[in-house]
């Protein structure tokens, strides 16, 4: 029994989801399934419906959307009939993101200490912003190390560190290679890439910012733990 994987370099990461996309993996699935009967072949698509028909428990369930925002994407890109759309707002858990004493905050002073290079003690005596979320245009971390290096000059107290993947990107390449590239932010900024998830939720509540530049968010889900974790937060105003 053998089993492998076709993965498609799509190229359209930084874009909306258009129904053309999800056919062409469609019509992939179908020519692979032909090419021998006794093939079982799954993709994408198929993992969408049985998602929907879990949700529904429906054979003709419709898209589950996490704001009206993106309800308006699926009718305007994709022509998904308003009637099978349903509103389905992901939830914050309040006892994973909340407000951390110091002690519980210990093991994640150290791994920013060990994946900065900071000193320890200088990093708790220092104010720090924090970013987290996929890596892709519509987040703008690009801007947001823009901004961070017209602040740094200023404040010598201040760390940025901004989580997300994948690491191997394009875009995460060009992100560090601007941060590499720029000595206001240099030894300021720092990519962590995929956090642990043992640190995740302990970076809102220890951050003393949390700072995005997105110009696109379907619910706003780190926005929202950083807001339960009692965390300032400073946002850009594009966010729909």
């Amino acid at each position: 029994l053998e089993s492998f994987s076709v993965v498609i370099e799509s190229g359209i990461q930084d874009t909306f989801l258009h129904s053309r996309y999800l056919e062409e993996v469609i019509e992939v699935q179908r020519f692979i399934e032909s090419l021998d009967e006794g093939l079982s072949v799954t993709s994408f698509g198929d993992y969408l419906t049985l998602l929907n028909n879990a949700f529904l428990e429906s054979d003709d369930a419709g898209l589950p959307a996490t704001s009206e925002e993106i309800a308006e994407k699926l009718h305007t890109h994709l022509a998904v009939d308003t009637r099978q759309i349903f509103y389905f707002p992901p939830c914050v858990d309040h006892q994973l993101f909340r407000p951390y004493e110091e002690t519980e905050l210990e093991s994640t002073y150290d791994y920013l200490a060990e994946v900065s290079g900071i000193d320890l003690e200088t990093l708790k005596g220092s104010r720090i912003v924090f970013e987290t979320s996929r890596v892709d245009h519509t987040k703008r971390k690009d801007l947001l190390l823009r901004a961070f290096a017209q602040v740094a000059p200023e404040r010598d107290d201040v760390y940025l560190f901004i989580g997300g993947g994948p690491e191997t990107s394009p875009l995460f390449a060009e992100l560090q290679a601007e941060l590499d590239a720029d000595p206001d932010l240099r030894g300021r900024a720092y990519l962590l890439g995929f956090i642990p998830e043992e640190h995740l939720a302990p970076l809102f509540s220890l951050a003393d910012i949390f700072a995005s530049a997105s110009e696109m968010e379907g619910f706003g889900m780190s926005a929202s733990q950083a807001a339960a974790s009692r965390t300032a937060l400073v946002l850009s105003d594009l966010i729909p």
